[in-house]
């Protein structure tokens, strides 16, 4: 955002900017920027849970039809980095 201004480009008016993970800084931004929000604390959960199964007494083999793949809720924090593209 910091590079947009010293360009001369105005935000939101001719580019939106969203960012990912929502941290108090995220509202430090002029103009406040929007995020996509997620939870640290879910990620850091499956991940060690993923990792024991990994370590466990199998040897860290997969079992068949074993997802190895997690997909987890996030969502959108609006704020003032985004608008509606121009007509």
């Amino acid at each position: 955002m910091r590079a947009l201004s010293q360009l001369g480009v105005k935000c939101p008016e001719q580019v939106s900017v969203v960012g990912f993970d929502d941290f108090d800084w995220t509202e430090m931004f002029t103009p406040k920027l929007t995020t996509v929000v997620q939870s640290s604390y879910e990620i850091g959960k499956r991940a060690v849970e993923m990792l024991l199964r990994r370590i466990g007494p199998e040897g860290g083999r997969l079992e068949a039809g074993e997802e190895t793949r997690v997909v987890l809720k996030a969502h959108l924090c609006v704020r003032e980095s985004t608008a509606p593209p121009s007509t």
